[in-house]
């Protein structure tokens, strides 16, 4: 039998945008971590599960061994593997396309734009029970849609973010889209999947959800109108169920593994995000365009696999015409997260190899001289970017890698 568990999530509301255009639709730069306090909603208003407990991982933890500190006035509860959040912790994307009115258990939205909405930060460290993951959990919000808002021929979309240090930051900007034809005046429920290829498991970095207002591409948008959300809650996925794409080999190996130390370990391409200068690298699928160097991929890599020393990193790349004729190279570099340690002197793809719209392979032997990245504290992050010319034009696309240990 499962037993429900309760932990204390530190819980931040996010007061400023998350950068660029407000709310996931638009795309979110990196920006710091909000700095308003903790909530003080009293933890007997989070709602209980409904989840059936047989459709989570059982836990290890007895019910007994839960804190009393867990009953704080900071607290959020995981039941049966469960996020149940308050709605009235929820506020206003800061871009004035919207107005939140907690009141009671209830979060009223007001919206004047597209992307006008809420959103939700959850501040690290994520307790997330042991089996059970953020990355492909479900995020579930019931609205009740105002005429108003029906008639306006408004859609509403949920979206989710990781503030990992990228810029932008990893966003499930289109989680699931509800157009006017999806919605109906009253109450219901929608939800997405939060399945980023493991981007969002880390439990080091800042995570957010939300839900916004977004145009309807066969219907004149106005967006007047109101939505009050009465429940929400992220339902926790489980390791086993995550699947992370193999990138250059024909059998696929999770990140999840159970073992005390680094396994094989695939960096699907989904799962890579712009990195550097926003004004200089734009992400456009699995393709980054670039307009100076030092710019151009980044991802991820959590614990316990961020134990990369001695490890090989080879990524599939393809650069267009543009980029080889800029006379560009690229370049793999890792970096430890905190401490910031970085190890430059790895892979290259030098111009003079590169062949314009060919798959071509990138490898990197992590040796650094004082073993740093043999550490087991924080995650790493692996990085392909653009080097050699000032100015640098064209675009590459990741069409996947994999990490593989020394043993």
């Amino acid at each position: 039998m499962i037993k429900n568990l309760s932990i204390a999530l530190a819980i931040s509301v996010c007061l400023t945008a998350c950068g660029g255009s407000g709310g996931g639709g638009g795309s979110k730069s990196s920006a710091p971590a909000s700095s308003a306090p903790a909530s003080s909603a009293p933890a007997s208003s989070v709602a209980p599960s409904s989840k059936p407990a047989s459709s989570v991982a059982p836990s290890s933890k007895p019910a007994s061994s839960v804190p009393s500190s867990v009953a704080s006035s900071s607290a959020t509860s995981v039941d049966a593997g469960v996020i149940v959040i308050n709605p009235t912790l929820y506020t206003a994307t800061a871009n004035g396309k919207s107005i939140v009115n907690p009141t009671n258990n209830d979060l009223t939205v007001s919206f004047s734009g597209e992307y006008g909405g809420a959103e939700y930060k959850i501040q690290p460290p994520i307790a997330v029970p042991a089996g059970l993951t953020l990355d492909g959990a479900t995020y579930e919000v019931t609205v009740n849609v105002s005429n108003e808002f029906k008639a306006s021929k408004a859609g509403l979309q949920l979206f989710a973010f990781i503030n990992n240090g990228s810029n932008p930051w990893p966003t499930k900007g289109d989680c699931e889209k509800f157009l006017t034809a999806d919605l109906t005046v009253g109450s219901q429920k929608i939800n997405c999947k939060l399945d980023m290829g493991g981007v969002f498991n880390s439990k080091s970095h800042e995570f957010g959800v939300g839900i916004e207002a977004v145009n309807d591409p066969v219907e004149t948008t106005t967006y007047n109108g109101t939505i009050s959300i009465t429940d929400t809650r992220i339902v926790l996925g489980e390791e086993a169920d995550i699947v992370y794409p193999s990138s250059s080999s024909s059998s696929s190996s999770s990140s999840s593994s159970s073992s005390a130390g680094p396994v094989a370990y695939d960096l699907p391409a989904a799962s890579w995000y712009a990195k550097g200068d926003s004004s200089k690298v734009q992400k456009s699928g699995n393709t980054y365009t670039v307009s100076d160097e030092w710019v151009g991929a980044g991802i991820w890599v959590e614990q316990p696999n961020a134990v990369i020393e001695n490890s090989t990193i080879d990524v599939d790349v393809n650069a267009n015409s543009a980029f080889k004729s800029s006379g560009a190279s690229l370049q793999i570099y890792a970096i430890v997260n905190n401490v910031w340690t970085e190890y430059t002197n790895c892979g290259w793809l030098n111009n003079t190899d590169i062949t314009a719209g060919a798959s071509q392979k990138i490898t990197c032997t992590i040796d650094s001289a004082n073993n740093d990245f043999a550490q087991t504290a924080n995650a790493v992050e692996i990085v392909v970017r653009s080097r050699g010319v000032p100015g640098s034009t064209g675009s590459f696309t990741i069409e996947g890698g994999k990490i593989t240990p020394a043993n």
